[in-house]
């Protein structure tokens, strides 16, 4: 006889803890994003396709500031903007 009980609320139980992993996955993954200088939904779109993988990817992006003169994005550790080609200091 077999002695398996199959309880349907343990397992709603449990993904709703894996809902919950998820869903913190991708808040964090945005923070994280949006930290480093890049876009919002950057963030949540590493969150939302790779839930926790998506916030190591978010944590190892390299930072990213505004050129002072034409407002790119671009690398913190550039001294000149590739885009407007002017000269910026962005580590002040």
């Amino acid at each position: 006889m077999n002695n398996y009980y199959y309880d349907p609320g343990s397992t709603i139980f449990c993904s709703g803890i894996g809902l919950v992993i998820y869903i913190i996955a991708i808040i964090w993954a945005t923070n994280v994003a949006k930290s480093r200088g890049y876009p919002s939904w950057y963030g949540f779109l590493l969150g939302f396709f790779l839930s926790l993988v998506g916030v190591l990817v978010a944590s190892i992006l390299p930072r990213k500031k505004a050129c002072p003169h034409c407002a790119e994005r671009i690398n913190i550790e550039a001294s000149i903007c590739p885009h407007c080609l002017r000269e910026v200091n962005l580590r002040e």
